[in-house]
């Protein structure tokens, strides 16, 4: 019975108790996640994908990088090979730096879901990532899709910056 009721049924429903009246349901209570804990392992998530794709993509512009990615992409029968590396390239750039950060998140996942796809389906051999597989780009591919579909949470850079007259203040200085 709840301390608030005489009806069994209402036992569960002391959401509108006063605090110090409330009883705690140790079947559920354990099961809930704060939503801070989301908002803390959403960055994470985006702190951790966001940085890998960025790395991926400054490998393909070093030095000489960009070419050999243009004759692999060539080899593999990819069309207009030169403008899929290149847009290949900034997805990852762009995309894990928005993702990582936050900032139009959702619609950088686009391209960088659909780059992913074609590195884990087409660049790559099977599945087993030890073989040359296109398990670790298809995981990325999940990972970037759920996070477009969550929404980045509430740690972001937009948030971090406040308003858009903050971010101008902080650009001035």
């Amino acid at each position: 019975m709840c301390l608030l009721s005489t009806t069994p049924a209402a036992s569960h429903f002391y959401g509108d108790a006063p605090p110090a009246l409330r009883r705690r349901d140790p079947m559920t209570d354990s099961t809930q996640t704060a939503p801070e804990r989301i908002d803390v392992s959403l960055l994470a998530i985006r702190l951790m994908v966001g940085g890998g794709l960025i790395f991926h993509g400054i490998l393909k512009v070093l030095p000489g990088a960009m070419d050999g990615f243009i004759a692999y992409n060539t080899s593999l029968g990819i069309p207009l090979p030169a403008l899929g590396s290149y847009l290949a390239t900034f997805a990852e750039i762009g995309g894990g730096l928005a993702i990582a950060t936050g900032v139009l998140s959702r619609i950088s996942g686009v391209p960088v879901v659909f780059t992913m796809l074609v590195a884990g389906l087409v660049a790559h051999t099977g599945f087993n990532i030890e073989t040359g597989g296109g398990e670790y780009a298809l995981t990325l591919a999940v990972i970037v899709a759920a996070l477009s579909w969550s929404g980045p949470g509430r740690l972001t850079a937009w948030r971090f910056f406040g308003s858009s007259a903050a971010v101008s203040k902080l650009a001035r200085l």
